[in-house]
């Protein structure tokens, strides 16, 4: 992920690392902090999990393109 955002922008990312102390006080906090925390936690670790968004009643698909194409128009601007 930081090769593709400094290949796409030139120069290196500023890359803040996410604390097991956050991801806890994250999860505690009701509403979309604790969903938040889950995303955070889960593509932290490389898993995008495209497949399992939703629930079984909702049919959502990942993306068509490869996550450097979705990305390249914010760094065109």
């Amino acid at each position: 992920m930081i090769d593709l955002f400094t290949n796409l922008n030139g120069s290196a990312p500023q890359v803040e690392q996410y604390t097991d102390e956050q991801y806890e006080n994250d999860t505690d906090t009701p509403g979309l902090g604790m969903v938040a925390a889950t995303y955070r936690r889960r593509w932290g670790d490389g898993d995008w999990a495209w497949e399992t968004i939703g629930a079984d009643w909702v049919d959502v698909q990942g993306p068509k393109q490869s996550l450097g194409e979705l990305a390249k128009p914010f760094f065109a601007k």
